[in-house]
């Protein structure tokens, strides 16, 4: 059975699976975390900052666009993997209740 690019055995990976999109989901926290504080600096840095070429500026309003969006996207894709981990352990537990 093939799921997002990983290889899954039929019986005793489930909970491996599910337990790796947890420790997933906050490596992504942490990196958008980590990405927030950067754009936090390159935001003080344009307020404060004493450029002597304005390319410096430049590529420094470039970088704050692209580590937004790697903000948002690193917190958006941490909350899906804890959503999906949320419905995926309630999907199991129905089945359990089913099965006794």
């Amino acid at each position: 059975m093939r799921t997002a690019g990983f290889r899954l055995e039929v019986q005793g990976m489930g909970e491996m699976l599910m337990a790796d999109l947890l420790e997933l989901s906050e490596q992504y926290r942490e990196s958008g975390i980590a990405c927030r504080n950067a754009l936090k600096e390159m935001k003080r840095r344009v307020q404060h900052g004493d450029f002597t070429r304005p390319e410096d500026l430049i590529e420094l309003r470039r970088r704050i666009t692209v580590v937004t969006a790697m903000t948002r996207e690193c917190i958006e894709i941490s909350e899906y993997l804890k959503k999906y981990h949320r419905r995926r352990a309630n999907l199991e537990v129905c089945r359990q209740k089913n099965r006794i």
